[in-house]
């Protein structure tokens, strides 16, 4: 892996462009801030120039400015810290002009337009119109959650992250597999590709991307609010070609504030699991407890500010495991989780011209008894995981027009993973082998990794204002490094063709593979240098149109290209120039920065290795279980039992071993991009309400696949056939590479005389194409009612499933044959519609009824059979013929579920069921003063008890059917949750 590649070369073009940049510059989103823009006129609608403009923040007397307007009347404040401000206009000959509850919210750009009354300065006029509620000034496409709807919506697990699902084009995974562990796709993006900013600083996992989320969660009551950028954002965001959640946290005020609150959830008020009742299982233990409190107030008033939030959760949530053909193993059990969360922040102005702020979160979450995936109880796991996440901010006033934000940044998660022999000091090889039968897995689970991985980040934006410009430049560089142990598979997997028990007489129930850790514990070291430069101009043409015009630069070292820059060009225009109007357009580069998950095969699985997981037989599968015969391979004639002296014989011993079915890294691999256009309206239908409407096209370009140098042809379909590869060793493999390979990782090493069989490398020859129609009505709160409504219709589809690094799996020798692996991304939802709603109820004296309704279509997925290669490729992946595929399965309580699919014949040509969900929630607040109530709530999620069923457990793969039946095949086994009651209240003061 190149951690550090042209070095030198990378930070001169990088100086070279920040210095071309440096004279056309600006911003409009921002990160953890807000901007505040308008034009002063006189009574006849002319500009009025050198008008003073001053503003503060009303709950803390933070952010005190003022400004000057231009000629042409204009005034600009930027990076100002998201609440509700007190704007006051003069100017000689005018009344003074003040708008109290000017509320500026994160990443977003208000707009107050002063029209000044012919007075004298002592004569003051209170202007008490509604804010713009349509952006005429961004090309930006997204939306804004607000406190009160965290606060007053329905939330099964109390994280934010659900609420981006809220917006167009956003899909939500409300996770079950690790506690906090909520992500989003946005416009069919690989949630990897997401950026997660909180106050403004990293909150991503470089080690797996976010396809788990942030890195450290943030408890929702410490959330003040959050923006959601799902296309065309200016440059001043990068790392991603999803979207960009961009949240901060609640700070103090002048007056002390805060809640106390706590949630509950038991499983005698929910609905029985579907699959409990099915397989007629006891209902598992299931409930949740989350309580704590937030506080925050002066240090002094107008002067220095702190907020702190604890919260505890405790949860045991019900898992039904389910396994057809061996019924045996199906039971009730609960994952754990014990979670303690906590926040500190400080704010501070210590003069006009300098404001501090600092912010740390520190979340620990055990967790045991993890099921994950088709597994039996003997297989479940747990994890360890702590995470922190610490910012520090310098925002520096140089002259009205000059601004310079100064950003540190620090993310840490330390994390274990293992089954419960490893994590109580059990060596992983003395633990029992992991049985992988057809459709499942037993005995043991073969998990055994932990690793601490940490984010430092310096980014330093400076902001001028001239004229109708309003402009950015920034650098931001980011060092990461993971510190990596991998003890996983050290107890050896036996792998069966079949789902039947294991029986020494009979030939079909024996293993028909095994693999396992050679050469002991891994442990290594990933470093990476991310450097970014941006450059932007919101460009004020006139009253009606603004451009925004931007231009960034990303880097990284573990990628072999430094040419990625990226456009970002739109416009707003104003038709009617009343401020309720808007036509937007975009055009953008984004580039995607490359988890450490997708290329650390390169030093785990390289050609020499102290440690890595090595199969037998090497090349294929041992013939003889899947044709009734005894295997032949020396490591699978016993059965499942593991010969470690055998296994010591045939690989060797040392410190280093040739590893005969390494990954190579492909020395021209790049950094993966999206190319974006969008074209949108939006328009104030009603007072307090818009309509939105955009189209969005995105290419995915250079997306990563995964290849083999060394592939070949099987010598007749049967799976189990020998493969008959074109070369022997490593050096015949890298001299007739259809990809330059680097080799600066194991040049030290003979590897020209390695033998090898396949050799696998990641090439930049995936693409994408998504195309979407997103609606959007949004009516902010006003008369106690408020609710937002999107529906979006697209299509996602490529080459590739666009999911991590797929293998390119119809490659044929050289050539890839990339048009038969056309199809559906995984994630392709072709409808998405939902609706979120909340209203106070009038003469009840508090009562407040809310709600959430989701519908999706469901997700693709291929149809096949590894019974047999059809093209002899090596690679079993065939989908099977168009047409309608049936599983039908009676269960133990005398009911049969059959489902039926329509198969494309191709990959991703067939989808789930889709999804469908109510949550509501009836809350009561007793009003003591307008700060102070007390609120009881009820909240119900999968209202209507809907049978959601869970993709992750649905076996779509036509195994062996040696036992006579394929049970399994096509017949869901798992469930999201069914019918859950939440009861809560909350003190707020």
């Amino acid at each position: 892996m190149r951690n550090r590649i042209d070095g030198p070369k990378r930070l001169t073009v990088a100086f070279i462009t920040l210095m071309a940049l440096t004279f056309t510059l600006s911003v409009r989103a921002q990160e953890g801030t807000s901007s505040l823009r308008g034009t002063v006129t006189d009574p006849a609608g002319a500009a009025i120039p050198n008008a003073q403009v001053s503003i503060a923040n009303q709950e803390t007397g933070l952010n005190r400015r003022t400004v000057t307007t231009t000629e042409s009347g204009d005034y600009v404040f930027t990076s100002l810290t998201p609440g509700l401000y007190r704007v006051t206009v003069e100017a000689a000959g005018f009344k003074t002009t003040v708008k109290e509850g000017v509320k500026l919210d994160v990443g977003e750009t208000q707009e107050f337009r002063a029209a000044l009354e012919v007075g004298g300065a002592q004569e003051t006029v209170t202007v008490t119109t509604d804010d713009p509620i349509v952006q005429t000034t961004s090309k930006e496409i997204g939306g804004h959650i607000s406190q009160t709807e965290l606060i007053e919506l329905p939330s099964v697990n109390r994280n934010f992250i659900g609420f981006v699902g809220l917006l167009p084009g956003v899909v939500p995974n409300i996770s079950t597999e690790s506690f906090g562990s909520d992500s989003v796709s946005v416009n069919g993006q690989d949630p990897r590709y997401n950026n997660f900013l909180l106050d403004g600083s990293n909150n991503n996992d470089d080690v797996i991307g976010q396809r788990a989320g942030a890195q450290t969660r943030t408890a929702l009551e410490t959330v003040q609010e959050f923006q959601v950028l799902t296309n065309q954002f200016d440059a001043e965001f990068g790392r991603t070609s999803g979207g960009i959640i961009n949240a901060v946290t609640k700070s103090g005020t002048n007056d002390f504030h805060g809640s106390v609150f706590g949630f509950f959830q038991d499983n005698s008020l929910n609905s029985s699991n579907r699959f409990a009742v099915l397989n007629q299982l006891e209902t598992p233990e299931a409930n949740m407890r989350q309580y704590g409190f937030t506080v925050g107030g002066p240090v002094k008033k107008n002067l220095a500010h702190f907020f702190f939030g604890l919260e505890r959760t405790t949860i045991a949530e019900g898992v039904i495991i389910d396994i057809p053909s061996r019924p045996e193993f199906n039971t009730s059990t609960s994952e754990t989780t014990r979670a303690l969360n906590t926040t500190l922040r400080f704010d501070t102005q210590p003069s006009q011209n300098h404001q501090l702020s600092a912010r740390w979160i520190r979340e620990s979450s055990p967790q045991f008894n993890q099921i994950i995936g088709a597994v039996t109880l003997d297989a479940a796991r747990e994890e360890a995981d702590v995470d922190q996440t610490v910012v520090g901010n310098w925002t520096a006033t140089f002259t009205p027009t000059l601004l310079n934000d100064l950003r540190l940044s620090f993310t840490r998660e330390d994390v274990a993973f293992g089954n419960p022999g490893f994590n109580s000091g059990t060596p992983q090889s003395e633990l029992p082998p992991s049985l992988a039968f057809a459709s499942f897995t037993t005995q043991q689970s073969n998990v055994a990794q932990a690793r601490i991985n940490n984010s430092y980040r310096l980014a330093d934006v400076v902001s001028y204002v001239r004229g109708g410009h309003s402009m950015k430049f920034g650098l931001d560089y980011n060092y990461v490094s993971a510190d990596n142990m991998d003890a996983g598979s050290l107890n050896g997997v036996f792998i069966f063709p079949t789902n039947l028990p294991f029986n020494r007489s009979d030939p079909r129930t024996y293993p028909e593979r095994f693999q396992i850790r050679v050469g002991g514990p891994l442990e290594f070291l990933l470093i990476n240098h991310n450097t970014s430069l941006f450059a932007q101009d919101n460009w004020k043409v006139n009253q009606k149109l603004t451009l925004n015009l931007g231009v960034r630069y990303d880097d990284e070292t573990i990628s072999d290209d430094n040419n990625n820059l990226s456009p970002r060009l739109g416009f707003a225009y104003d038709p009617t120039g009343d401020g309720k109007s808007v036509i937007r357009g975009g055009y953008g580069f984004f580039y995607q920065n490359t988890p450490f998950e997708l290329i650390t095969a390169f030093r785990t699985a390289g050609p020499f290795s102290s440690s890595f997981v090595r199969p037998f037989p090497l090349n294929t599968a041992d013939p003889g279980p899947r044709a009734g015969r005894l295997p032949t391979d020396p490591t699978l004639v016993n059965g499942p039992v593991v010969n470690r002296a055998l296994i010591d014989s045939l690989v060797g011993t040392g410190t280093v071993l040739s590893n005969p079915t390494p990954t190579v890294d492909n020395g021209s691999r790049r950094m993966p991009y999206v190319r974006s256009v969008s074209l949108g309206f939006q328009r104030e239908i009603f007072p307090n309400t818009a309509l939105t409407v955009d189209y969005i096209h995105q290419d995915g370009v250079d997306q990563l696949m995964t290849i083999n140098l060394n592939s070949g042809i099987r010598r007749t379909i049967a799976s189990t056939a020998a493969i008959d590869r074109r070369f022997s060793t490593l050096g015949q493999v890298i001299q007739n590479s259809v990809v330059p390979v680097d080799t600066s990782l194991f040049s030290d090493r003979p590897f020209e005389s390695s033998a090898v069989s396949g050799v696998t490398t990641r090439v930049n020859e995936g693409r994408t194409d998504y195309d979407a129609l997103q609606l959007s009505i949004d009516k902010r709160l006003t008369r106690g009612f408020q609710f937002k409504t999107s529906y979006t219709l697209s299509k996602s589809r490529g080459n590739t499933n666009g999911n991590g690094v797929p293998t390119a799996n119809f490659q044929l020798l050289d050539d890839l044959r990339l048009n038969l692996n056309e199809g559906p991304t995984d994630f392709d939802r072709r409808h998405n519609f939902v609706f979120s709603s909340l209203y106070q109820i009038p003469r009840t004296r508090g009562l407040i009824i809310s709600t959430i309704i989701r519908s999706l279509s469901g997700t693709p997925f291929t149809i096949q059979d590894t019974r047999v290669d059809a093209d002899r490729n090596g690679i079993l992946f065939d989908p099977l013929l168009a047409g309608t595929y049936t599983g039908t399965r009676m269960f133990p309580n005398g009911e049969t579920l059959t489902f039926d699919y329509d198969n494309a014949g191709e990959r991703n040509g067939a989808r789930l069921p889709g999804f469908f969900s109510v949550d509501l929630r009836l809350a009561y607040k007793f009003r003591f003063t307008e700060r102070v109530n007390v609120g009881f709530t009820f909240e119900a999620f999968n209202l209507t008890n809907r049978t959601n069923y869970d993709p992750d457990v649905l076996p779509t793969n036509f195994v062996s059917s040696l036992e006579g039946t394929n049970r399994d095949f096509l017949v869901q086994t798992g469930a999201k949750p069914a019918r859950t009651l939440q009861l809560g209240f909350r003190m707020a003061f």
